[in-house]
């Protein structure tokens, strides 16, 4: 209940597609190029993986359906050459196929387009470089490549496909059977059969050339046995020999990444080395010595990004994930300075766009995680590979020890940072402000309430004056709510859940902020926390929890409070859009309700060699902070509306099926026209429809943060209860729960909450 801040990890399956090697990457490239711009469909998500023929790269972008482009290596824009339609696509059995479910390949300097749901292949290239779809008549062996449940086919996920030779070789990811299989094969482009391998623990390949493969071997299925954990994983890298099917040396691959090899992708290789993407770096490995070194920075976060396909041309490294094509040079003279090595950054939008704005200052992020004071302080003054710039959670990290004991620069002295500072709501500009110098800038800020579902309220026959003002109201209300309305609407349940455990914590954390919010301090010996506790121990939660499982099901349209709704960021400000209105709940009759906000700031390690470099990256990053995110939470002016990145494209898209309805309409016969008329009837609303939700975040709900929620944020900081004294929390969380399980009156409650805090405050001053 009182725990440290506990960190989940989703990780996306990979795609990886290495394809053949291009004749050069610039070498007036720098070591990340920057990208042509928004507009180009390379800076968005590719569909098919990427494909390199002789000096340009081929790809299909979601921001043009289905368009095929061409892209030079040595830089400049990609050009669209042409539409394939899914008709053009379709399969035996009449299904259409868009172009997201094929991949690209390269074979014998033609480009081809596989599409493993019909087993049909295509080259797309004419003699001219132009598109021309032609369907190959030699049939592929393409079972091996697929699942199958029933009657119904369909690829297996693969973690690498690469054309070497004649033969199309892939891993991929079998779960027939109920069973986690790896399965290593190759498909002949020549036509006849396919031969499948068995190699133990493969977890990915690449062409290493002259026929033979580079392997990655990891028992990923450790993992689902139970037999290993992410961090206890182990790798090795070989060289395979398809022909006599033997492999040479094994040489362990290791990761300083939190989570080890498991997080290893994107094996490409130019014949000599092998080359892959490890947290935000490229790493290569020579297969025949098992010699390790950093090739490049990738300017991602500590997780990689998610690549989707990778190409490895002459010195150059190229990578297609959710940020569009990116392009690395690889053992650049540059590395020899290092990077400038970050803490705490996830890999965000903001953090890739200051590596391509900035091509000249290498950036890291750390593998590791740590709100550990010690391990902290420790690794900002390592003689080896210290943390330069720390992104910090205010709430569970000890962001004013850190100020106190001088690991936080001041940046006073500089006078952009300053500005910036100025800029923002003092609530924000100030939080490291201290005899005024700046230690640190906020860049992310979070903040959650309970709402109110508006359609069930009424239906209660309440209205808005009805609505609880404080954490009293709503703890009268759920003390009556069996004997005033559990009988008459049994069908609706109070809260998305009842948990007595559950109840007093939010009670707690309402009562935590508006105390320190009030006092700068905690303290529990007040009228307020002691009132609280005597509303608390008036609801019967047996008989709620009675109520709550009559049901079988929970309709959310029942629920009359939900426990969560986001209001910051903004874009999750979904009330005025939507039927959920938040509460914001006053602790007290007659004071201003509190609404706690989780802040992660970023300050500059003192002891930096790179200070001026620091300085760069945090200015670049508080000042392109994405709109619908900080930029507007932080930052007093009257900024403009956010429109939703999906309006125009999805706008262009219905119009044109309206106009394309209405030319049908024309042209139909008298008994279709009725059904042409209700279509271009149910365009025109899904247009109004999306006209009323242009903007991710309204004008009117500018104005209602600016008016309404800026006055109630309290920027909540780490305290005793969240400081990581884990002797400290579980004696505080013995006595709540004694509390709860009536094994204690309140007085004593209130009397040792008191005692401990105050020892843990003197504890914490030592």
């Amino acid at each position: 209940m009182l725990s440290a801040l506990l960190t989940a990890l989703i990780l996306l399956a990979v795609w990886c597609v290495p394809a053949a090697v291009a004749e050069t990457a610039s070498a007036d490239s720098a070591d990340s190029a920057n990208e042509e711009g928004a507009d180009d469909p390379s800076s968005s998500y590719l569909y098919g993986g990427i494909a390199c023929l002789k000096d340009h790269y081929y790809f299909f972008s979601e921001a043009e359906d289905s368009v095929l482009f061409e892209k030079p290596v040595s830089g400049g824009a990609s050009v669209g050459l042409g539409t394939i339609s899914s008709q053009q696509l379709m399969g035996d059995d009449g299904s259409g196929y868009h172009v997201s479910s094929c991949f690209l390949i390269v074979w014998r300097d033609q480009l081809y387009l596989l599409n493993p749901y019909t087993q049909k292949w295509y080259s797309l290239l004419n003699d001219q470089g132009e598109l021309e779809l032609k369907a190959q008549t030699v049939k592929l062996d393409l079972d091996v490549m697929m699942e199958k449940d029933g009657d119904y086919s369909y690829p297996m996920s693969t973690n690498a496909r690469f054309v070497m030779g004649d033969w199309l070789y892939f891993v991929g990811s079998s779960y027939s059977g109920g069973e986690n299989k790896m399965c290593f094969g190759r498909v002949p482009l020549t036509g006849g059969t396919s031969q499948m391998f068995e190699v133990p623990s493969i977890a990915n390949a690449c062409a290493y050339g002259d026929g033979k493969v580079a392997l990655f071997l990891c028992d990923m299925s450790a993992l689902y046995t139970g037999e290993a954990s992410v961090d206890q994983l182990t790798a090795t890298l070989a060289i395979f020999d398809p022909e006599s099917g033997t492999l040479g040396t094994e040489w362990p691959v290791t990761s300083d990444n939190q989570m080890g090899v498991y997080n290893l992708r994107g094996f490409c290789s130019d014949g000599d080395k092998v080359y892959y993407q490890d947290g935000s770096r490229i790493m290569g490995i020579d297969p025949k010595t098992g010699e390790s070194k950093i090739a490049a920075y990738t300017g991602e976060g500590m997780y990689g990004g998610n690549s989707y396909g990778n190409v490895l041309c002459e010195g150059g490294y190229y990578i297609t994930a959710g940020s569009g094509l990116n392009q690395y040079l690889l053992n650049s003279p540059s590395l020899e300075k290092g990077a400038l090595r970050i803490f705490g950054e996830s890999g965000s939008d903001t953090h890739r766009n200051f590596a391509k704005a900035h091509p000249e200052i290498s950036v890291e992020v750390a593998g590791d995680y740590s709100n550990d004071l010690e391990t902290l302080t420790q690794a900002m003054v390592s003689d080896t590979n210290p943390y330069d710039v720390l992104f910090l959670s205010l709430n569970y990290m000890p962001v004013d020890r850190l100020l106190q004991k001088g690991y936080c620069a001041d940046l006073s002295g500089d006078e952009a940072l300053m500005d910036v500072a100025r800029s923002m709501y003092p609530q924000f500009g100030e939080i490291l402000m201290k005899d005024g110098k700046l230690y640190g800038l906020p860049v992310d800020a979070s903040a959650s309430t309970y709402s109110v579902n508006m359609d069930a309220w009424e239906a209660l026959g309440l209205t808005e004056d009805d609505l609880p003002k404080t954490l009293l109201d709503l703890m009268e209300f759920t003390a009556n709510w069996a004997f005033d309305y559990g009988d008459d609407y049994s069908e609706y349940f109070l809260f998305d859940w009842v948990n007595q455990s559950s109840f007093f914590s939010m009670i707690l954390s309402e009562y935590l902020t508006y105390i320190q919010k009030k006092e700068g301090k905690i303290i529990f010996n007040t009228p307020e926390f002691e009132e609280l506790l005597r509303a608390f121990e008036d609801i019967n939660f047996k008989e709620l929890e009675q109520l709550h499982d009559q049901n079988e099901s929970m309709d959310m349209e029942k629920v009359i409070f939900q426990s969560y709704t986001s209001v910051l960021p903004l874009s999750n400000f979904q009330y005025m859009d939507e039927n959920y209105r938040p509460l914001y709940l006053s602790v007290a009759e007659g004071e201003e309700p509190s609404l706690s906000v989780t802040t992660t700031v970023m300050i500059i390690n003192p002891k930096t060699t790179r200070m001026e470099e620091a300085k760069t990256y945090m200015e670049y990053y508080v000042t392109h902070l994405p709109k619908d995110e900080g930029a507007i939470t932080f930052f007093q002016g009257t900024p403009e509306p956010v429109e939703s990145p999906y309006y125009a494209r999805q706008k262009k898209e219905t119009e044109k099926q309206i106009a394309n309805a209405k030319e049908r309409l024309e042209k139909a016969s008298e008994e279709n026209k009725a059904s042409i008329r209700d279509e271009i009837s149910s365009l025109e609303e899904d247009l109004k429809y999306l006209e009323q939700n242009r903007y991710s975040i309204s004008a009117e709900r500018i104005q209602y943060y600016q008016q309404t929620m800026l006055p109630m944020l309290y920027v909540e900081r780490q305290n005793v209860l969240y400081s990581g004294n884990q002797t400290a929390m579980t004696e505080i969380s013995t006595l709540i729960n004694q509390y709860i399980e009536g094994a204690i009156p309140r007085d004593r409650l209130i009397r040792e909450l008191e005692g401990r805090i105050r020892l843990m405050q003197l504890e914490d001053e030592i």
